[in-house]
């Protein structure tokens, strides 16, 4: 009968004793974990926690008005305090909320506090929110301001606890009398000439422009060039056509607010077309200014007696006014103007101008 590792006789106890040896150094290797990779230590489960936030947080202001306000042109929700918002040229007023949020696998009840209020200041905002687990809850921020609350600038404190739990909120609010101004963007659409005219000579190009403060001044472009200014209404310059040559070209008007707000108008298309035309004389006959009755008079007469005069300040080349067309190529105006010009220009709309200086009355 064989034995295994010949382990049998004299000479097999050696080697038995060699074996057990080995099997012992081999399970302490083992023990020692020598002989496996290390296990990775397992990472201690967070505590249970929430998240306080707002939806505007510290950067934006809460307007608060003194006794409330029944009516706010612009307002998303009557709610205060409220927070100034623009977007797209637009300005609107919305309300701020808080959130509790579950961190964790938290839930329970959150107690809410609004601590360092202006005086006159109370809080109408939930005093306890319960958070589901894994889940999070909402609740409006109300603040209210009284008739005689202290006026000016002031950052509040939203403590929210639960258990060992705080969390904390700094929120600027501004308490005052009124909202604060909403500066919003001017708006400006060419009248004419009408999209897809042939125009030639020179055209009158108008635009109409308004803004809630205040438009300073409209600028004129033709194919993105400057081509002239006006800052009093009604907005309108003398564009000479045969500075550019024949064919389609892009008029905009673009008009500036008070705070240096800028919005432009869409492009209005003309096709440019002087070749073949005889140009256009005009002549000044009559120019005279009466400082008395602060009224201008002005006749002139154009080769063309279709065409349409328009008198301008030649300096500034302010829009005076439009002559009157009395037939035969004869034009005449009287327009109160509240100082003597010294020099007019007129222009006609199928092209041609005239220069003259004005005489004192």
């Amino acid at each position: 009968m064989k034995t295994i590792l010949g382990l049998a006789g004299p000479t097999g106890v050696v080697k038995r004793r060699l074996f057990s040896l080995l099997v012992m150094l081999g399970f302490l290797a083992l023990g020692l974990g020598l002989g496996s990779p290390a296990r990775p230590a397992l990472a201690a489960k967070a505590s249970p926690d929430f998240a306080l936030s707002a939806n505007f947080g510290s950067s934006f202001v809460g307007h608060l008005v003194r006794g409330g306000l029944a009516d706010c042109p612009g307002c998303a929700t009557s709610i205060e305090p409220r927070y100034l918002l623009t977007s797209f040229g637009e300005c609107f007023f919305d309300s701020n909320t808080l959130s509790v949020v579950s961190l964790n696998d938290f839930q329970g009840t959150v107690a809410l506090q609004v601590v360092d209020l202006p005086p006159g200041v109370s809080s109408q905002t939930a005093t306890t929110l319960n958070v589901p687990r894994r889940g999070a809850v909402t609740t409006p921020f109300k603040l209210l301001a009284a008739t005689d609350a202290a006026l000016g600038d002031a950052t509040i404190t939203v403590r929210a606890t639960s258990g060992g739990i705080t969390h904390t909120l700094a929120l600027p609010v501004s308490v005052s009398d009124q909202l604060p101004f909403c500066d919003r963007p001017p708006s400006v659409r060419i009248t004419s000439p009408a999209s897809g005219a042939t125009v030639s000579g020179t055209v009158i190009i108008s635009a109409d422009a308004s803004d809630d403060a205040g438009v300073t001044e409209v600028r004129f472009h033709v194919d993105q060039t400057l081509v002239g200014t006006d800052s009093t209404a009604p907005y309108s310059i003398a564009w000479d056509t045969t500075t550019v040559g024949d064919g389609n070209h892009a008029l905009s008007a673009t008009a500036v607010d008070t705070a240096g707000q800028v919005t432009t108008a869409g492009f209005v298309n003309v096709t440019v077309g002087n070749s073949g035309i005889q140009p256009v004389t005009i002549e000044v006959r009559r120019a005279e200014y009466d400082s008395a009755k602060q009224e201008l008079r002005v006749e002139a007469t154009s080769s063309d007696g279709g065409a349409s005069l328009t008198v301008f300040v030649t300096a500034t080349r302010e829009l005076i006014g439009t002559l009157a067309n009395e037939g035969a190529g004869v034009f005449k105006g009287q327009f109160t103007w509240p100082i003597n010009p010294q020099s007019i220009t007129i222009k006609g709309s199928q092209g041609g101008s005239a220069t003259a200086t004005v005489t004192a009355k």
